[in-house]
């Protein structure tokens, strides 16, 4: 008899006993890996929806960028554990997690920079990875120029992420300074690191901070990208609002086996090579 987690085992059951969004027992052959990311990607996009209406209506305070990790985290885990369907199923999350990459990474110019945010995702033989940056700026620290950069860097440090082992990558900056959604640098030092609304990125553009105090080199983004930042009223001010921008990407598969060989390998890079309990045992059911 299939397994929970087996695709063959909803051609066993009937249509009003699935998810309204699980097709597997209409067509067994889909790969049942891919329907997991497209999981992953909602448990996180839902997860930051759910905690800007919280910061929007009060109901948490994120003054930092710390806050707004621990606030994340929180909302992910109980999501995540309510898309634990199968009993083999295991939703992890873990913060500040060093990721061992064979290049090194723009930002910190190290080959272990640590994510604000990693998760493994998975049953069986099947899981997937998703890594987190996350930006608060607030408009009292003046650090625009500085903070425009880390955004860049961030964008490539998630590139190469993507590029070895992280399957989903999640870009997410929340302001209460509009400068950084409205407009454009004004100086000739900062003019590249634009961010506003609609502003379009290239692929293979290189932006520079040209200034001697520059946090860091110059960066070129592999991908193409596009700005467009979200606007939220919060509950009892008339002046006050946040501005989010969320960039997602999804990495390919085509890498994976090259630069890791093993899923048991993949995923204890993943997590930094500290796996917690839920991550073992997401392990025990992994072909070796």
């Amino acid at each position: 008899m299939p397994r929970l987690n087996d695709p063959r085992a909803f051609d066993r059951q009937p249509p009003n006993l699935m998810m309204l969004d699980r097709k597997w027992w209409r067509s067994p052959s889909r790969n049942p890996q891919e329907h997991q990311r497209r999981d992953l990607r909602q448990i996180v996009e839902q997860s930051l929806t759910l905690l800007m209406r919280q910061v929007a209506g009060r109901r948490v305070v994120v003054d930092c960028e710390a806050s707004l990790q621990l606030h994340l985290s929180r909302i992910l885990q109980q999501l995540g554990s309510l898309y634990e369907f199968g009993p083999e199923e295991q939703f992890v999350v873990q913060l500040e997690t060093p990721l061992k990459l064979a290049g090194t990474a723009p930002k910190g110019d190290s080959s272990t920079p640590r994510a604000d945010v990693v998760i493994a995702f998975g049953s069986h033989s099947f899981f997937s990875t998703c890594a987190i940056e996350l930006k608060y700026f607030k408009k009292e620290n003046a650090r625009t120029s500085h903070n425009r950069y880390d955004v860049y860097a961030d964008l490539a440090n998630l590139e190469l992420y993507r590029s070895e082992y992280i399957d989903e990558t999640f870009l997410f900056v929340a302001t209460d300074d509009p400068t950084y959604a409205q407009r454009a640098p004004s100086g000739p030092a900062t003019s590249e690191l634009n961010l506003a609304t609609g502003h379009s990125v290239p692929a293979g553009t290189t932006v520079t901070y040209n200034s001697d105090k520059a946090p860091g080199a110059p960066i070129t983004l592999n991908d193409s990208y596009q700005f467009e930042w979200a606007e939220h009223e919060i509950w009892g001010k008339t002046v006050d609002k946040l501005y989010t921008l969320c960039v997602h990407r999804s990495g390919g598969r085509s890498g994976l086996c090259q630069s890791i060989s093993t899923p048991r390998a993949r995923l204890t890079r993943a997590l930094g090579g500290k796996l917690t309990r839920s991550a073992q045992h997401i392990l025990l059911h992994i072909q070796r």
